[in-house]
């Protein structure tokens, strides 16, 4: 009785132990025998279950460190996939207020008897996100709101925020062939500007619409592309430009609709506008030229533009960049005479010439000038009205403060404006023919 009782102690005590005490559990073992205790086949009945019974515990700790590598595993995985979705979302923004005085606030009567406006507004609120979905497929989304405050060019105080791009590109570095489809400025024009106010090609020609552009690429920056949309934009926003006498009540001069005595546009029902544009540079960093073609449906016959533009930073005098766009009508559809009650006999097809200049004087200071011509192709005179002649503009912007590495920056900047009028000799008497203002913006921006 007492032999049974040893060794079920001794094989308890066997049972229990680990594998790291094997060793010392087979000398006892062997002890026992010497003692009489156990037999030789009793021991090894033993050592054998003490080896299953230590690589049974060996295999359950091995599994639960299995399982704690493979949850550790997963979590810095999801952390990894996290961060790397991170670096593919790109947030922007800015914000822009502006002052704007004007020596007349109305033209009329000869520029006498009136005195000087002034208007404090929001220019814009902008938000921006882009997604890189993968190598070659990003989406760019932006919000903004326009002339908050401003009575002059947002007089029903709209404020609401919209969609002033949305888009899906599908472009993949080294391969030469790309697409965009969505709202964005297609690309008609090249718009440079150093200065607060837009020039009067963006003024008058600046096309956003949804649309779908297919394009290529190539040597010298090579960029060739036609774009295709919806809609008559392309005129709606020349006579949105306040370059001549359309927004007037009493104007002598809209758009017209076939076989209509009604001044009202005939719009189109189908995708059958486009533009053609090219782009390239023949001495990398230095010199950049541009054509582009603009063909709209019209009432009478499509209504098409040619635009032309140049920029070169030059060699001689560092931080010196001069720009040039000319822009003109091919053809153009014949407006509505409100006084006759008839279309006009003739088309008017006007042209705009830009020259700018802009000079880096610092890193955080630059100057630049620009000189504007609008030939409005007779519709001053026909219409017996008035249109912008040329103007004059002066200006600088000082960024000051700049973190790029964060994306972060601040900017003040002023303008002087000065405006020449073209006026039918009908106009003279009840009309000033010049004007002069002055612009001053602040903008903060992080991207």
């Amino acid at each position: 009785m007492k032999k049974y009782l040893s060794i079920l102690t001794a094989a308890a005590f066997l049972f229990a132990a680990s594998l790291s005490f094997a060793g010392e559990a087979d000398l006892i073992l062997k002890l026992l025998i010497k003692k009489g205790v156990i037999t030789e086949a009793e021991y090894q009945e033993l050592k054998k279950e003490l080896k299953e019974t230590a690589k049974g515990e060996e295999s359950a700790k091995m599994k639960e460190e299995i399982k704690k590598e493979v949850i550790a595993e997963v979590e810095k995985k999801k952390e990894s996939d996290a961060a790397e979705w991170a670096k593919r979302l790109k947030f922007s923004g800015t914000v822009q207020g502006e002052y704007r005085w004007r020596r007349h606030r109305n033209m009329a009567f000869g520029n006498t008897g009136y005195d000087s406006t002034s208007d404090l507004y929001l220019r814009k609120t902008e938000i921006g996100l882009q997604a890189g979905i993968n190598e070659w497929l990003t989406t760019n989304i932006t919000l903004n709101s326009e002339w908050i405050g401003d009575s002059v060019n947002n007089a029903n105080n709209n404020e609401d925020t919209k969609v002033d791009q949305a888009i899906i590109t599908a472009k993949k570095e080294g391969f030469p062939l790309y697409a965009v489809v969505g709202k964005r400025t297609q690309p008609f024009g090249a718009f440079y500007n150093h200065l607060v106010t837009d020039p009067m090609t963006q003024d008058a020609y600046e096309t956003k619409k949804v649309g779908l552009t297919v394009g290529v690429t190539g040597p010298l920056d090579l960029d060739l592309s036609a774009t295709a949309y919806k809609g008559e934009e392309h005129q709606t926003h020349l006579f949105q430009s306040r370059l001549f006498d359309e927004t007037n009540a009493n104007n002598n001069i809209r758009r017209a609709s076939t076989g209509s005595v009604m001044p009202v546009a005939q719009q189109t029902n189908e995708v059958n506008s486009y533009i053609l544009a090219a782009q390239f540079s023949p001495f990398k960093d230095r010199l950049s030229l541009g054509a582009s073609y603009i063909s709209e449906p019209g009432h009478s016959k499509r209504n098409t533009t040619m635009g032309l533009n140049a920029k070169y930073n030059c060699i001689f005098i560092k931080g010196l960049t001069v720009e040039a766009e000319y822009m003109k009508a091919l053809s153009r559809e014949r407006y509505w005479d409100t006084t006759a009650g008839a279309l006009f006999s003739d088309s008017f097809k006007e042209r705009i010439l830009v020259l700018g200049a802009a000079y880096s004087v610092t890193d955080p200071l630059e100057l630049a000038v620009r000189y504007e011509d609008f030939d409005d192709g007779g519709i001053a005179e026909k219409s017996r009205t008035w249109s912008v002649d040329n103007r004059y503009s002066a200006g600088g912007t000082y960024t000051f403060y700049k973190d790029e590495k964060k994306g972060l920056s601040a900017f003040v900047a002023s303008e002087y404006r000065h405006t020449n009028y073209r006026l039918h000799p009908s106009q003279k008497l009840i009309m000033g023919g010049k004007n002069d203002e002055v612009f001053m913006k602040m903008g903060v921006s992080f991207q």
